[in-house]
């Protein structure tokens, strides 16, 4: 029998004072807790979130999921200041501090899980990364360990430091197309109708923070001892499952699978 819970909406303030939106599943009787991190330029308010986070709800699993800043319901709301990261630490220090938070809530002795999609699992890794002790597992969904490549976003990060010096909030950046979001005409129409999901090239200072998420994974990634559980369409055009796949083989966790 599915587990009944609620469902309930709230705002913290972060270290730079911005006030950052997020839901909470709650189950009845909750036997483990996901914290949950979203793609780049969405809203946890999404529909597809919505079914995801229910899913889980239902076996007991309760779920919490912020809005990462400038993103979704998320401060700043200032057209220039939309999906606009000066670093990635300042996402880390958001995901880090608001776990706690929800943590303080539950026994010490339940489990926590952390995951994400796409940019919201290269923030679970470097979260993780940041320290392991806090965490019972990690779930990885087409994460942002590194990116498939095309022509003109390899001059672009040749040049990055000083586009990012002299354009920082330009949106230059090449993006994700629609089409490459989802083989379900459904998703990737949800995905442009939302009001609270932005489509497009991203900002030059925002792209800069992934190469640096990219590189640190890359330098640290072996270190992880988590149990990882990874999901990763072998079509992504985008984020890329060979990039998975090295960090799970070459990791210290003694169970990391990636279902394809």
């Amino acid at each position: 029998m599915a587990a009944s819970y609620q469902v309930s909406e709230a705002t913290r303030v972060n270290r730079r004072h911005q006030k950052l939106w997020s839901v909470a599943y709650i189950p009845q009787n909750t036997r483990a807790v996901l914290v949950w991190h979203h793609g780049v330029g969405e809203s946890n308010d999404r529909i597809k979130y919505k079914n995801f986070f229910d899913a889980f709800a239902k076996t007991g699993v309760a779920v919490h999921a912020q809005d990462a800043h400038g993103m979704g319901k998320s401060e700043p709301f200032d057209k220039a200041d939309r999906i606009f990261v000066r670093k990635v630490d300042d996402l880390i220090d958001d995901a880090e501090d608001f776990a706690t938070e929800m943590r303080s809530k539950y026994p010490a002795t339940m489990p926590f899980y952390v995951g994400g999609v796409s940019m919201g699992g290269m923030i679970t890794t470097l979260l993780t990364l940041r320290d392991q002790k806090p965490w019972s597992g990690m779930m990885l969904q087409s994460a942002a360990i590194n990116v498939e490549k095309n022509f003109m976003q390899k001059v672009t990060e040749a040049i990055a430091g000083l586009l990012n010096l002299l354009m920082p909030r330009a949106r230059i950046v090449p993006a994700v197309p629609p089409e490459y979001l989802s083989k379900d005409p459904q998703v990737r129409k949800e995905t442009v109708d939302d009001p609270y999901t932005v489509i497009g090239n991203m900002r030059v200072a925002t792209g800069l923070i992934f190469l640096d998420g990219f590189s640190r994974i890359a330098q640290k990634g072996s270190t992880l001892s988590l149990p990882i559980f990874a999901i990763h369409g072998t079509d992504d055009k985008v984020t890329s499952p060979k990039a998975v796949q090295q960090l799970l083989d070459g990791c210290a966790a003694l169970m990391a699978k990636l279902r394809t």
